[in-house]
């Protein structure tokens, strides 16, 4: 509760920042506590239910949060490879040129699909794989990065 209401005066503050780098901290600090915030639920949930902590994943959405957040990091990789061959010139002269965002907001929805599983694994299929709670870095990174991208144009 403390760290949501943190998060959401972090939010209203950022619209009364007129400085753009300030607001730029103070959107990454509001990410930083979001993700502490996340980060000690998950340990507090896992604390109440009174389960030992394991390593392979249990439930079934545990196992697609993971195969989805590593297919989500393979594209964005793909991505990174396609704009150096692109800018190598050859494959765009011979006609086999798709437009980067489909790889990249493809990751991108891969990862926050990933980070949605892995808390509807760990809250709601008492999921007690710590290895569950991974997709939710690049989940919360691929947010962080579309949100700012909007909120800090350039």
């Amino acid at each position: 509760m403390v760290v949501g209401g943190l998060v959401l005066a972090m939010i209203v503050a950022m619209f009364f920042i007129p400085s753009t780098e300030t607001r730029a901290w103070v959107f990454t600090v509001m990410f930083g506590v979001l993700t502490l915030g996340l980060a000690l639920l998950a340990v507090d949930d896992l604390r109440r239910r009174h389960d030992k902590v394991a390593f392979k994943p249990q439930t079934k959405l545990g196992w697609w949060a993971i195969w989805l957040s590593i297919t989500g990091i393979a594209a964005m990789v793909l991505s990174a490879a396609y704009v150096a061959i692109l800018r190598v010139g050859e494959v765009g002269a011979t006609g086999l040129f798709l437009p980067m965002f489909v790889f990249t907001a493809t990751g991108f929805l891969l990862m926050v699909a990933a980070g949605v599983l892995s808390l509807i694994a760990w809250f709601r299929s008492d999921e007690r794989s710590w290895v569950v709670l991974l997709p939710l870095l690049p989940a919360l990174f691929a947010v962080y990065f579309v949100i700012g991208e909007f909120t800090f144009p350039h």
